[in-house]
């Protein structure tokens, strides 16, 4: 097939490559004017030409927890996989359109190499893209304030997530004896956060945040488990290596990395009640230094 792409369909690959999942709607509002024709169709059809040309595939689910309020049919969402990011190579370098090619190669990881997805996951990714895009958004709107770099993570990013192990004591009942006693035990835990993100400050400095996001499945205790293997991760210092890491990554000017930091953002998605949603995931989390940890309430 003679393939010539254009300005905004190359602009669109760019994005659905740097997102690594993006829905229909959520491309409209990046490059369509919804405002103006919010019932428009032209995206949708813009996405049909590009996977007849091979550059995207999709997978469906029904987006009820992440886009509306009522259940709908099933709804596409994109992605390049390897097989589409050498169509989409050959097609600009045969238009000329080499340094294109090489900025959307920059960004290119693949976050499901077998291209199936489960429908919670979808959702859960899908989700993940609206809080990307709603980062830049509002980075850009402050003063002084600069995104520095914002990354997905989920599903597992190789020069971040790891498994820690925590030493806890239980208190048990002696069986003969039926005295109290404390048992010591070993816990493993998973760092893996949904986001990675660093924002530069007026005063030139940096902070960095992971980032978890709530759509609405995550238990009381698990969540609990996740902000412990955060405090534990920062308090070992297994944080020094990653910060430097990506700092030199990004170009980033910070020259002294003992002692560095992160914050944690749990971004809560519910359709019912945010507000107890939230206070119940954070209730047992008072047990934590909580100056590290932050929820934020989102309904998109």
């Amino acid at each position: 097939m003679n393939v010539k792409l254009t300005p905004k369909q190359i602009a669109v690959l760019a994005d659905v490559v740097r997102f690594k999942l993006l829905s229909t709607r959520q491309i409209g509002e990046l490059h369509f004017d919804l405002a103006e024709k919010p019932e428009t169709t032209a995206p949708a059809n813009l996405m049909r030409k590009l996977k007849m040309a091979g550059c995207v595939k999709s997978a469906y689910a029904p987006l009820t927890s992440t886009e509306t309020d009522t259940p709908t049919r099933p709804s596409a969402v994109w992605f390049v996989p390897p097989d589409s990011l050498k169509v989409i190579r050959r097609v600009l370098v045969e238009q000329g359109r080499a340094s294109e090619w090489e900025a959307i190669e920059a960004t290119a990881t693949t976050i499901n190499k077998d291209q199936r997805f489960a429908e919670q996951s979808l959702r859960h990714e899908v989700g993940i893209s609206d809080v990307l895009m709603a980062l830049e958004r509002q980075v850009r709107g402050l003063p002084g304030f600069e995104l520095a770099f914002a990354l997905r993570t989920s599903p597992r990013h190789e020069d971040i997530s790891t498994t820690i192990e925590i030493k806890k004591t239980r208190t048990i009942t002696d069986g003969k004896t039926k005295e109290l006693r404390e048992r010591e035990f070993r816990q493993k835990t998973t760092v893996n956060p949904d986001l990675f993100f660093a924002i530069q400050y007026p005063d030139k400095t940096f902070g960095f945040f992971f980032g978890e996001y709530d759509n609405d499945t995550s238990n009381e205790a698990k969540f609990f488990e996740k902000l412990e293997g955060y405090h534990v991760y920062q308090s070992r210092g297994l944080f020094e290596p990653v910060a430097r890491t990506f700092a030199e990554r990004y170009a980033l000017p910070i020259k002294d990395f003992t002692g560095a930091s992160f914050r944690v953002v749990t971004i809560v998605n519910s359709k019912t009640n945010p507000i107890r949603r939230r206070n119940s995931l954070f209730s047992r989390s008072l047990l934590l230094p909580t100056n590290r940890f932050y929820l934020s309430l989102i309904h998109i």
